[in-house]
């Protein structure tokens, strides 16, 4: 019996731990999948941004032509000079913001970018409107020094102007 115990004792104290080779392989293999998997999910946090940021850009000009239809005239109101109008607003990104044609809020954590409206009238008969990420607003989604801009003009689709992840400026649509 005591050779019975013995040898259940010597079995169970081989196979209480790993031995450091078993570890080692074992933490290769979690850093391979972890190298694998950030940048797929750093990537779709940054599209479902963009996503988000696009679907902002839509909705600020929406409530322009709301603002359009009730007021006359778009937001924000601008200062005359001759026959151009000048006017600028800035919504930050860490900010809540009021559509003043729809009179919603949007808050702070709802977006990354900052926003920007621009009334040149006549030379552009609606506002452009601004979508900027950048590391000295520290709103810039990727860590790189190079920032992201988009473009809303009047009821065409946003545009991207400076792509951030080719360093590349792209020609925008103005009509």
């Amino acid at each position: 019996m005591s050779a019975e115990k013995n040898s259940w004792a010597a079995r169970l104290r081989r196979a209480a731990g790993y031995s450091l080779i078993e570890v080692m392989i074992s933490l290769v293999i979690l850093s391979v999948i972890a190298a694998l998997a950030i940048p797929v999910a750093q990537r779709a946090i940054h599209q479902s941004h963009r996503g988000r940021m696009l679907h902002t850009l839509r909705t600020i000009s929406d409530d322009q032509l709301m603002y359009q239809r009730d007021a006359g005239t778009y937001f924000p109101p601008g200062t005359q000079f001759g026959s151009w109008v000048y006017a600028f607003q800035i919504y930050p990104w860490d900010e809540p913001f009021t559509l003043p044609g729809q009179g919603k809020t949007l808050p702070a954590g709802s977006r990354k970018y900052t926003y920007y409206i621009l009334r040149l009238e006549p030379f552009y008969p609606e506002p452009l409107i601004y979508a900027y990420a950048h590391q000295a607003f520290d709103n810039d989604l990727d860590g790189d020094p190079f920032p992201d801009m988009w473009i809303k003009v009047g009821s065409g689709p946003p545009q991207l102007y400076y792509d951030d992840f080719t360093d590349t400026v792209r020609p925008v649509s103005f009509n």
